[in-house]
């Protein structure tokens, strides 16, 4: 697949784009401060990198004072770290006091001619170190990690953990979609295996809803099959608790919103070099908290399409020959008999509709 050249801008929304974040600050200032809708909803965020090094943080603070709700702090000061160059929950780690902080990089990062007590997080040493990868024993560069508030108090389904994983295209004339069921009832939710607590931050099958994560758990699809609910589940769960069906549909909105938002905001840098007949599917993650507040997480290339259970080995191969349809399709027509011969059917839709709504 020919990726976009500046794909990873939209997953670190804020780094690398100097003149646009100024841009959409000066203009939306006071939408920040006074609106009840969110901007580009995300948790306090510390971007740690060269580039973003440079930037003016006061730029930030009205992003900072409209995003420290009291459901991400409930007395325990709970921070998350993700190395920017890793995925499936690889490197991710939860700390609460600084100490601890310098323990993950210096420990997870070779850090050599420094002791570990004249260790500073804050030195410029520790870009461009390799970590040690213990999953496949490779060395991955540190290109930079982020520093995220967690979510302390997070909207728990039968006491635990979730977040919410969307699908979002773009082709090749930078159009962008979503997958149509998310409005409807084929989304899906990730749940975690055990209990949520916070006394232990150590336990990854608590805090982090990841598959790859979550399928070493024995606990593993004791509650949902592959640790996955579908929306129509999310949203008969919070009928049930609230007896309210509107619940659902503003936290659908809320998603939809985030997902524009995050895409304007990198459009007009995502292919810099005009490369030809490009196109991605970015998988948006979204975590809601106990006050019901949508939340976006992280953006994700090549999202897992794991078949790991019945509702995505429904979802997934519709999803995957649709976006075929957009993009490859366009440009080398398929004989007229080819998709009468591969239906993905999903009850509800038409087998010839398109499920990416633009």
């Amino acid at each position: 697949m020919n990726y976009f050249h500046n794909f990873v801008m939209l997953f670190n929304l804020l780094e690398d784009n100097k003149s646009q974040v100024e841009n959409i600050l000066s203009n939306n200032e006071n939408l920040i401060k006074n609106s009840d809708s969110d901007f580009i909803n995300i948790p306090q965020t510390r971007i740690r990198s060269k580039t973003f090094d440079n930037i003016d943080k006061n730029l930030f603070q009205p992003i900072i004072k409209y995003t420290m709700p009291l459901c991400h702090f409930i007395g325990k000061n709970i921070w998350i770290l993700k190395p920017a160059s890793l995925n499936r929950g690889r490197g991710i780690s939860l700390f609460n006091d600084i100490n601890k902080l310098r323990d993950i990089v210096y420990e997870n990062f070779q850090i050599k001619g420094i002791k570990k007590s004249e260790f500073s997080i804050n030195s410029d040493k520790i870009f461009n170190l390799k970590q040690n990868d213990s999953n496949d024993n490779n060395l991955n560069i540190l290109e930079g990690y982020i520093i995220q508030k967690y979510i302390e108090a997070p909207f728990l389904i039968n006491n635990r953990k979730f977040d919410i994983r969307v699908w979002s295209l773009v082709t090749q004339d930078l159009n962008f979609y979503y997958f149509k069921s998310l409005l409807n009832r084929e989304g899906y939710l990730r749940t975690s295996s055990q209990i949520y607590s916070l006394e232990n931050l150590e336990n990854n099958f608590v805090h982090l809803t990841n598959n790859a994560v979550q399928k070493m758990s024995n606990e593993y699809s004791k509650f949902e099959t592959g640790n996955q609910l579908s929306f129509q589940n999310f949203a008969d769960y919070l009928k049930n608790e609230f007896n309210n069906t509107e619940i659902f549909q503003d936290i659908i909105k809320s998603i939809k919103n985030l997902i524009i938002k995050s895409m304007l905001s990198i459009k007009k840098k995502l292919n810099q070099k005009d490369r030809k007949y490009c196109f991605e599917i970015f998988g948006f993650d979204f975590l809601v908290d106990k006050d019901l507040n949508v939340w976006l997480i992280e953006v994700n290339t090549n999202p897992c399409l794991e078949l790991s259970s019945n509702l995505l080995r429904l979802i997934i191969p519709r999803m995957v020959d649709d976006c075929f349809k957009l993009t490859i399709d366009s440009l080398f027509l398929p004989d007229t008999n080819y998709h009468k011969t591969r239906d993905y059917p999903i009850n509800g839709y038409d087998n010839q509709e398109n499920l990416w709504l633009f």
